[in-house]
């Protein structure tokens, strides 16, 4: 049985370099057999495979540019391809999900622009209920945390 991959990069049949087409594809370790799994015309990164082998969370950029950081939605897709699922798209600075060990929920950062401007780490559940945080402060001291 050949290793899966995650991986993010412009489609094959782009040229360009606009960063709003790096999108999310699945292929075995030798890069045969290739899937693209999303579509639209976001920027699609920081991808994360559920322990459980059944999605592929990530980052999508929903507003280029805003405070120079943009505003992140997480949004989770059938690793054999389906509907993309957008979890929690507030506002915010939502980035680099990662699943839990049973794959019921997703911890991430988090970047509050409206409310206290914290950074923080965060968990939501797999459908998208439940949304709490962990921990955060202001002056970032929270910025490398990470879930294993």
């Amino acid at each position: 049985m050949a290793l899966s991959l995650c991986t993010v990069h412009f489609p094959m049949d782009y040229s360009g370099s606009k960063l709003n087409r790096l999108k999310i594809f699945t292929a075995n370790s030798d890069r045969s057999s290739e899937k693209r799994l999303t579509f639209d015309e976001r920027r699609d990164h920081g991808t994360d495979w559920s322990p459980d082998g059944k999605w592929i969370t990530f980052e999508t950029e929903v507003m280029p540019l805003y405070w120079l950081l943009g505003k992140w939605a997480l949004r989770i897709t059938p690793a054999k391809g389906g509907e993309t699922i957008e979890l929690l798209n507030d506002g915010h600075v939502n980035t680099l999900p990662r699943w839990s060990p049973d794959s019921s929920q997703l911890y991430f950062h988090r970047l509050r622009f409206r409310e206290d401007k914290k950074f923080g780490l965060w968990r939501i559940n797999r459908d998208g209920t439940n949304l709490i945080q962990i921990s955060g402060s202001s002056n970032y001291k929270d910025i490398q945390a990470d879930v294993y």
